[in-house]
């Protein structure tokens, strides 16, 4: 869903940059973060309410129950990470769009470099195992958010966003 999602926005934002349409870069994000937005919560909302489920699912019935735990417990913190990331993918759609790959780059750089300096502090050094590995990808995720939504608060993208989700565009979505 996120690499469609990435595709998507950065096809949409080529395309309008190509046809010199403004209108649509201007409710391209709004439009985006829309379709980001309804995947997080029912991501989110099914995640955790069919958890057991899913890591049964995805791992089969061989499985034995430590390592359903280790699953559950996996997955339960990296869901919010889920959520982060998908608003990141549309801010990296956009830049893709744009040409501006050198900030992917960067983002990928910073988001692997940070998960790996964080795994072995929560899970060895805070003794936390899988959930810290979870977690640790979690907050690698958002730093990472943090520093693609920068580069647009500093105004080094030429696409202007708008968060409203309420001003997305039918035909756009």
């Amino acid at each position: 869903l996120g690499s469609g999602l990435i595709i998507g926005v950065s096809t949409m934002v080529a395309r309008a940059i190509g046809e010199k349409n403004q209108k649509v870069l201007n409710e391209s994000s709004s439009s985006a973060l829309l379709i980001a937005s309804i995947i997080c919560v029912v991501s989110l909302i099914s995640g955790y309410l069919f958890l057991d489920r899913i890591i049964i699912l995805l791992a089969g019935d061989e499985l034995s129950q430590e390592a359903i735990g280790y699953g559950m417990q996996y997955f339960s913190f990296l869901l919010p990470g889920l959520g982060i990331i998908l608003i990141g993918y549309v801010f990296i759609g956009i830049l893709q769009g744009e040409g501006l790959t050198k900030h992917i780059a960067v983002a990928m750089i910073l988001s692997t470099g940070i998960n790996i300096i964080l795994d072995p502090v929560f899970i060895f050094w805070l003794h936390m195992g899988v959930a810290g590995a979870a977690l640790a990808t979690s907050i690698s995720i958002a730093i990472t958010g943090i520093y693609v939504i920068a580069i647009f608060l500093t105004n080094q993208s030429s696409i202007p966003v708008n968060p409203n989700i309420f001003q997305a565009r039918k035909e756009l979505v």
